[in-house]
């Protein structure tokens, strides 16, 4: 099991693309001293010979081939295949055509191990196709309700102007009622003098009163917000459904969470939700699901993208440092270092909020407006989306959000996170430092990065070792309440249990880091009564 857990991970790591040899192209293929290479980086193999035996196990167990079946795994310039990435048929169809050049190669293939890792392949590929088009239904699904919650909005909209036109006709019918009783009354005084017979003038009189009558009635009849509200009690509107994928029911349940009495610094909890993101603790003896909070020891951690460690300070707890918040506003300090592994611009990393349901019981419109206005000022890159649907997210530019960032050749001569450090970005060049070669001042670079046509010229390399330090004081973690200048807010009832994270990801979704902080408000929810 050791070994087909390594080959998922490994078809995860290494390049697989289509690829041409003699002008023949091989589909969804890598290489093999790529692969070994791979594994000696990853400390998966002490050395080349050790990740040929390796491959050669995954080989012996079927997880994967030479393109052609005609070697064993070596480290070389060759091309094999992961089982779950053949089309079906082209097993048979390179089996049929060319028979295995290599002794131990052709008993490994008469082996029944290697019929029953095919067939496993094969029924996973199905797998595969099925949840493919369950997607692509789903996604046709939401686009069809997406459609109808837009149909109901008209609806809704055309109800509204013409609740907007029958009141108007109220009004128009009222002024048209105190016209007639004028006009009578004229009439009355006009001809009370005059030699006009009597019962003409009452005729008249007569007249104008069952007009008003008339018009009293179309006026009883008319309960245009009657019925307008009693629409809107029984109609539920359609919310879209969003397209992404968003995490299953149970990757998101509470369940997953320890008990309360067992939260280190209840009642906060700071974790790493792996069925999330693919992101290891390093430490030993520390628990993903319950991680130290204002500790000395930084919590060591490894993602796809990202190797390094960080520290989580909050204040409000009874084990928060006075060395961090004494004197100081700031309710929350993160610091983060270490090195990317892969190449990307500064204007695709991300870091901020994210949620996978929608916000609860949200305030009018304009005072959403006002709070993303308020972080807008904070961090000009900031980008509200999808506040009022399924996915809500405020992100900001990593590069420019950061309130101190220092970049440093090597971990000798990296800053101690566990104490103040200065902002030094003069290793990106002279972009970001002065004429004579010192680095500038943290608000320099937010001002500078707060353009995109900068930020698209600089990039996060894999060579230098990146530290990044975040505060902000509006939001009370040890509350869970957002204070806005106005007042203050408490998030249980509008986060739809759902934590606050700490995170930064790329354009395309590949989480750099990203945990998790609970507040017991999230898990238990208030009653109507409080």
């Amino acid at each position: 099991m050791e070994t087909v857990r390594l080959a998922e991970e490994m078809r995860r790591g290494v390049s697989i693309k289509d690829r041409m040899y003699h002008l023949q192209v091989y589909k969804s293929c890598f290489v093999g001293e790529q692969a070994v290479h791979w594994l000696v980086e990853q400390g998966h193999a002490a050395d080349a010979e050790e990740a040929v035996e390796i491959g050669n196990r995954m080989l012996l167990l079927g997880l994967l081939h030479h393109v052609c079946h005609e070697h064993l795994f070596q480290n070389a310039y060759l091309f094999y295949r992961f089982n779950l990435d053949e089309e079906d048929g082209q097993v048979a169809d390179a089996m049929n055509k060319k028979k295995p050049k290599h002794k131990t190669l052709a008993k490994i293939m008469q082996n029944p191990s290697w019929s029953l890792a095919k067939e496993v392949a094969r029924v996973q590929r199905s797998l595969n196709k099925v949840e493919k088009n369950t997607e692509n239904g789903m996604e046709s699904l939401a686009a069809a309700l997406q459609q109808v919650g837009e149909d109901h909005t008209r609806v809704v909209d055309n109800l509204n102007a013409l609740k907007q036109g029958l009141n108007g006709l109220n009004r128009s019918l009222i002024s048209a009622t105190s016209l007639l009783m004028m006009l009578t009354v004229i009439v009355i005084l006009a001809f009370h003098s005059s030699r006009v017979p009597a019962f003409m003038v009452l005729l008249l009189c007569l007249f104008h009163l069952l007009e008003v009558y008339r018009y009293g009635q179309k006026l009883q009849r008319i309960h245009i917000p009657d019925y307008f509200n009693v629409y809107q009690q029984n109609v539920r509107p359609i919310e879209p459904i969003p397209l992404t994928r968003a995490p299953s029911l149970q990757e998101t349940s509470l369940q997953h969470l320890p008990p309360l009495g067992e939260w280190r610094h209840r009642p906060l909890l700071l974790r790493v939700n792996k069925s999330l993101v693919n992101t290891e603790v390093l430490n030993k003896d520390m628990d993903r699901n319950n991680l130290p909070i204002n500790g000395n020891t930084p919590i060591e951690f490894e993602s796809p993208y990202f190797k390094g460690r960080i520290l989580v300070y909050i204040a409000g707890l009874e084990n928060s440092p006075d060395n961090i918040f004494a004197g100081r506003r700031r309710q929350l300090q993160t610091v983060v270092q270490g090195r990317f592994k892969k190449e990307v611009s500064f204007n695709d990393v991300f870091t901020g909020q994210e949620w996978f349901r929608p916000l609860l019981n949200l305030p009018s419109i304009w005072f959403v407006n006002l709070v993303v206005s308020i972080l807008s000022a904070v961090s000009p890159t900031m980008k509200a989306s999808g506040i009022t649907s399924g996915k809500p997210s405020l992100l900001a530019k990593l590069a420019s959000s950061s309130q101190v960032i220092c970049i440093s050749p090597n971990e000798e001569s990296a800053p101690d996170i566990t104490a103040p450090y200065d902002e030094d970005m003069s290793a990106v060049g002279n972009l970001l430092c002065q004429e004579d070669g010192t680095p500038i001042k943290a608000g320099t670079r937010k001002k500078l990065l707060s353009s995109t046509s900068t930020l698209r010229k600089l990039s996060f390399n894999t060579r230098d070792v990146y530290t990044f330090s975040f505060w902000q004081h509006a939001l009370d973690l040890s509350t869970m309440s957002l204070n806005t200048g106005i007042g203050n807010f408490e998030l249980a009832k509008y986060l739809n249990s759902q934590p606050v994270a700490i995170m930064a990801k790329t354009r395309q979704n590949e989480y750099l880091w990203r945990f998790e902080l609970w507040h017991e408000s999230l898990v238990v929810q208030p009653s109507n009564s409080s």
